[in-house]
């Protein structure tokens, strides 16, 4: 009995002793880092599949037809021209942003996105409590100013759709 003991002592022993000659913490870190990188590849190759389906099961012509149909269809004044193309070309651009947003979203990390919510945050908080405190102070309106009109980068989603002329 006395001497199963020592037996279990030392192989207790001998096995954390070579547990510590591992280096634990970087064995940890270097298989979280494998484990994130294939979370990313799993991920970008999702979007391609994806991609890939929809864009073999939807074709090539669908968003000039529907833009030819939208302005045929539509009670166009006398002496007004329709634009389907124009139409066509600016839904397309306005799809290409939305699909690189959510991509960049989707491709960054948990730490990017945190930080840009945190952003986002702290400018609405620092616009309630200037509004709290009766501070004439724009950071919002500014902000919209800056993302959704011409030069920014969401401006496709706010300009005219209507394209139409005399």
């Amino acid at each position: 009995m006395c001497s199963k003991r020592w037996v279990l002592l030392v192989l207790g022993l001998s096995s954390a002793r070579g547990l510590t000659g591992q280096d634990l913490p970087r064995l940890q870190a270097r298989a979280d880092s494998l484990a994130r990188e294939w979370r990313h590849a799993t991920a970008v190759a999702d979007a391609i599949d994806s991609l890939e389906r929809a864009r073999v099961f939807v074709g090539h012509d669908t968003i000039r037809v529907g833009a030819l149909l939208a302005t045929m269809s539509a009670a166009i004044p006398a002496g007004l021209q329709g634009y389907p193309v124009a139409l066509a070309v600016r839904f397309a651009l306005a799809v290409l942003v939305a699909f690189a947003v959510f991509f960049a979203v989707s491709a960054g990390t948990a730490r990017t996105a945190g930080i840009v919510l945190a952003l986002i945050g702290g400018v609405i908080l620092v616009q309630v409590i200037a509004n709290v405190a009766r501070v004439d102070l724009d950071l919002v309106g500014k902000l919209q100013l800056v993302v959704l009109n011409w030069p920014g980068p969401l401006a496709i989603f706010t300009g005219r759709w209507m394209l139409i002329d005399v």
